[in-house]
């Protein structure tokens, strides 16, 4: 089995939304977000800012300190409660925009039924209301997971070709070497 084309090669479908949402997880990785201890450091570190700006006041005042602890408990908890109200908000914000774009991907692109063919030179990509070609040249790097391959332009997954697309392991095996060998990969 070599990683040439004499003919076409046919496929149907399109990726399931995991492995897309994986692929361009890969090409454009989410940003780095801070870790709970992280967190915790910073309330922390702020809290104990307070307590120091409190004290060097009430000192510079003469306001005795045990009449400012009650305020310092209040403040230290509002921090805290501040920071774990904004942790609690982008998590679940974060679970709901993934949810949301599953729905879409499945329910708006994958509605569209679609069929096509692999060739040496183009894919072809046979809509209900039309058809698309794209010249492999147009892929600029590809990404690879297992049993799916990104074609890729710049920073965008234009599309992707997995295993679930063709008839036979084999048939998806030529392909993916076909297109490892066509389009340089991405690391």
């Amino acid at each position: 089995m070599d990683a040439t084309i004499s003919n076409t090669i046919n496929f149907v479908g399109y990726s399931d939304a995991s492995t897309y949402f994986q692929l361009a997880k890969l090409l454009n990785p989410p940003p780095k977000t801070w870790s709970k201890s992280g967190v915790i450091i910073i309330c922390s570190v702020v809290c104990a800012g307070g307590v120091v700006v409190v004290q060097a006041i009430t000192l510079a005042n003469k306001i005795p300190i045990s009449s400012i602890w009650p305020i310092l408990i209040i403040f230290a908890f509002i921090i805290f409660l501040a920071f774990g109200l904004a942790s609690i908000i982008s998590k679940l914000t974060n679970k709901y925009t993934a949810k949301h774009l599953n729905t879409i991907y499945e329910k708006n692109i994958q509605k569209t039924p679609r069929t096509g063919s692999i060739s040496p030179e183009v894919i072809n990509i046979l809509f209900a209301d039309g058809k698309t070609e794209i010249q492999w040249t147009h892929f600029d790097r590809l990404i690879e997971i297992d049993g799916a391959v990104g074609l890729c332009k710049q920073s965008r997954l234009v599309d992707v070709l997995s295993r679930s697309m063709f008839q036979s392991q084999e048939t998806w095996e030529i392909v993916r070497k076909f297109a490892l060998g066509k389009v340089q990969i991405s690391r």
